[in-house]
C-alpha cells in the first residue's frame, strides 16, 4: 500500500476496522438463536432481537434501546472493538452474524 492509499483509508476510517466475511458467516431465522459469536450483524429481512449479549456480558438489547424494535433489513449492528455478541436470539426476522 503506498502513502496516498494509506492516507485516504485513515481519512476513510478503513485502517483498523473489521472486514465481514473473513472468518465465515452464521445465518439465524425465525426464534433461533445465532450459532457462534458475532462482532457483526446485518439484518436480512425485518426482524426483531429478544437477546443480544456481548463477550463482555453487557445486555446490548438495553444498551443499544433495541427494546421490542423491529430493525428492518440492511441495518448494521456491530459490538465495539474486542467484544463479539456471544449470544443473539430472534423473536422474528432473519439476520446474519460475522466473527
Amino acid at each position: 500500500m503506498n502513502t496516498f492509499q494509506t492516507e485516504a483509508f485513515k481519512f476513510m476510517g478503513l485502517l483498523g476496522t473489521r472486514l465481514l466475511g473473513t472468518r465465515g458467516s452464521f445465518y439465524a431465522s425465525g426464534t433461533d438463536t445465532l450459532g457462534a459469536p458475532a462482532a457483526t450483524i446485518i439484518v436480512q429481512e425485518d426482524s426483531v432481537i429478544a437477546v443480544l449479549t456481548g463477550s463482555d456480558d453487557v445486555d446490548y438489547v438495553a444498551l443499544y434501546n433495541l427494546g421490542t424494535s423491529t430493525l428492518k433489513a440492511g441495518a448494521l449492528i456491530t459490538a465495539p472493538e474486542g467484544v463479539a455478541f456471544k449470544v443473539v436470539t430472534l423473536t422474528s426476522g432473519a439476520i446474519i452474524g460475522y466473527p
